[in-house]
């Protein structure tokens, strides 16, 4: 249960920084699609 909890929040937070930084720029977009993965 913990780890599952753990997961969905990584992914949440991996989303809301991707929507942020793809606001900046499709650059860095790359960057932090690759450094979530």
């Amino acid at each position: 249960m913990v780890m599952s909890v753990i997961v969905i929040v990584i992914v949440i937070a991996c989303t809301v920084v991707m929507i942020m930084v793809s606001r900046l720029g499709a650059g860095r977009l790359r960057i932090m699609r690759t450094a979530c993965m």
